[in-house]
């Protein structure tokens, strides 16, 4: 009676062996992320608010959120009008609780958003005052973006029509290129190119304090404008100096690069110290040469920022800026 039974148990072994023989292994693990981890950009469609720092005519910072307005484009800070452009945002946004609701991102994953100030599109503001264009790449895909598309065009074709800003007629001739460096330029160290400079800014600094000493000493009746204008245009030249000197060395760079690391600490400009410690000050110069200090030095404040982001935007742009920079001082110096 035994041996069926053995024979059944050894045929059901004899099966089972033969099933895990055709059954396929198990899978490798496979690693997986921490639940905690941030994903590698965040989506589009998020709100950006706090105080703002204006950085060109349609770029500002927002806390750590480096924002481009959406829908217009400035003209660039080294350009004609870029100044203008700049002050007039800086203007309506520094300082101020700003709300952007990002649209898009680009390439540098910067932030393409529509930027109000207490309901107040900043881009229309802009456009209305004929200080950018609207930003043509196609049809707005949705009806908010079809309908903010039309108000913009309102606006720019209201600017154009009054000939306002960019849309004002000009008949000027562009600036000449500043000539090449000469053979013993080149060939003189940048560190003993530099001395002249830094006794320069010493100086400066001196005059600063001695101007600081002199408000705190004497009334407003006494107050010297033949100086402050001397001390003002000194800074200028000074500044000047320095964006042709770097303007020229960076011309063996390549154009569509950004500032190699070995390059990146030389770029830097003077302060504005004389400026600063006597802005309250300027209504006692001339009109002509206050407007067109306060327009260089705003074309210096933008270029300063410019320089600080060498390392991710291309040579020729720094290097624009800078010849920028010192046609500016050029206009400036002309007023004296």
């Amino acid at each position: 009676m035994k041996r069926p039974f053995a024979i059944a148990a050894a045929l059901c072994i004899a099966s089972s062996v033969a099933l895990a023989q055709d059954e396929a292994p198990a899978p490798p693990a496979v690693p997986i992320g921490e639940v905690t981890e941030e994903p590698i950009s965040r989506a589009a469609g998020q709100t950006i608010e706090g105080l703002a720092t204006v950085i060109d005519g349609d770029e500002l910072r927002v806390g750590d959120s480096l924002i481009r307005l959406f829908g217009i484009a400035a003209p660039d800070i080294s350009s004609n009008l870029g100044p203008d452009a700049r002050l007039s945002l800086q203007g309506l946004a520094d300082g101020q609780h700003i709300i952007c609701t990002e649209v898009d991102r680009n390439i540098e994953e910067q932030s393409i958003a529509i930027c109000t100030i207490e309901g107040t599109d900043l881009a229309t503001e802009l456009l209305a005052q004929g200080l950018a264009a609207v930003y043509r790449v196609g049809a707005p895909p949705t009806l908010e973006e079809r309908e903010l598309a039309a108000r913009y065009d309102t606006e720019e074709a209201d600017a154009r029509e009054r000939k306002l800003g960019i849309w004002a007629p000009r008949n000027a001739a562009p600036a000449a290129a500043p000539p090449p460096p000469t053979l013993l330029q080149s060939a003189i160290p940048k560190w003993i190119e530099h001395a002249p400079l830094l006794g320069l800014m010493a100086v400066l600094g001196i005059i600063a304090l001695a101007l600081l000493a002199r408000r705190r000493d004497a009334d407003d009746n006494g107050f010297d404008d033949q100086v402050l204008a001397a001390a003002l245009l000194a800074e200028v030249s000074a500044i000047r100096d320095a964006a042709l000197e770097q303007y020229d060395w960076t011309a063996s760079l390549s154009p569509d690069r950004p500032i190699p690391g070995s390059h990146y600490g030389l770029l830097n400009l003077p302060g504005a110290t004389v400026f600063t410690a006597n802005a309250d000050r300027l209504d006692a110069l001339r009109a002509d040469l206050a407007t067109r200090l306060v327009r260089f030095y705003a074309v210096h404040d933008g270029v300063t920022h410019l320089l600080q982001q060498a390392a991710t935007v291309p040579c020729e742009m720094v290097r624009a800026s800078l010849h920028g920079l010192a046609r500016s001082a050029d206009e400036a110096m002309a007023a004296k």
